[in-house]
């Protein structure tokens, strides 16, 4: 039995095609990453809607705040515009008349329709409302709505978004971009 040795032996081929390989897996780790060098920061108007939540503390911030992600710290820009409106609560079903034959079998459980109508009268929801906030941010426009430093923010996502020193359970209702100068 021959022993061979196997010596592997270089030549300037062989170094140009490994550096092809090279640089090719690290342009494909580069694009993927970082994607593509066209992407500029713009500003857009975020708008944030929150179904339900306390008047004052709507009442207690102002424009000019700064916004943040609740759940990821990600600033948010600032506060521009808020608004808020009362809660209408729907009214109760209104009670149907009973029909002769059937209340002359019921036995008086001693119920009537009375209690009904003293929830009628409330038409809000007592010190909740409804709240509207529009911020100010830069972000990288994004295929289906924004990139904020690590998180994608589209229409409909869920936020708990903190403006000063509140906080609202809100999700995302428009983005729009600022007019360029």
């Amino acid at each position: 039995m021959l022993s061979k040795k196997i010596v592997w032996k270089f030549n300037i081929i062989d170094i140009l095609l490994i550096l092809i390989v090279l640089v090719s897996i690290i342009s494909l780790i580069y694009k993927s990453t970082f994607g593509s060098s066209d992407a500029q920061l713009q500003t857009f108007y975020v708008t944030y809607v929150c179904e339900s939540t306390p008047a004052e503390v709507v009442g207690s911030i102002k424009a000019g705040d700064s916004c943040m992600d609740g759940d990821s710290n990600i600033s948010l820009g600032v506060l521009t515009e808020s608004s808020s409106e009362p809660l209408e609560t729907p009214a109760p079903p209104t009670a149907t008349p009973r029909d002769e034959t059937s209340s002359s079998n019921d036995e008086g459980d001693g119920e009537d329709s009375d209690g009904a109508a003293s929830v009628e009268g409330e038409n809000s929801a007592p010190g909740k409302s409804r709240a509207v906030f529009t911020t100010e941010v830069e972000a990288y426009k994004y295929d289906h709505g924004i990139y904020i430093e690590d998180s994608v923010y589209v229409l409909g996502k869920q936020v708990n978004l903190v403006i000063g020193d509140a906080i609202f359970d809100s999700y995302v209702s428009n983005i729009v971009a600022a007019p360029s100068e």
